[in-house]
């Protein structure tokens, strides 16, 4: 038996990673859920990774990219310059078992066309 995780464990430990994970944004302090896919309607502080690709390093051995997406709330990219740093550093600390190479806001889509802002790590385990 193997013991380089699965795609669905690695997914499932990125979730473990942030949940919980808490931050002080605009005096209030928030807390982060994990969930191993996207939120039919994301809320605040939800988060989720979506795998981005897979690389074979040895015969028995591959690393695997994932973007780790946190929704910030708030209806445009001001949010994330109330929200960026205390968020940013929280979970980075809670990514720190990992390489993390990038973090960068963005406009995660919705249904219909709808989008809000978040933040994206990209992580390789």
């Amino acid at each position: 038996m193997s013991d380089i995780p699965t795609q669905a464990q690695q997914r499932q430990a990125l979730a473990d990673a942030v949940t919980g994970v808490t931050a002080t944004v605009d005096g209030e302090e928030v807390t982060v859920t994990g969930f191993v896919v996207q939120p039919v309607v994301p809320q605040g502080y939800d988060a989720w990774p979506v795998w981005v690709a897979t690389r074979p390093v040895t015969w028995c051995a591959n690393e695997t990219d994932w973007q780790l997406l946190l929704a910030v709330p708030g209806p445009d990219p001001q949010t994330w310059a109330a929200a960026g740093d205390p968020l940013v550093a929280a979970l980075t600390d809670a990514l720190a078992e990992w390489q993390l190479s990038r973090i960068e806001p963005v406009q995660i889509l919705l249904a219909e066309g709808a989008s809000m802002p978040g933040l994206q790590f990209t992580v390789t385990i």
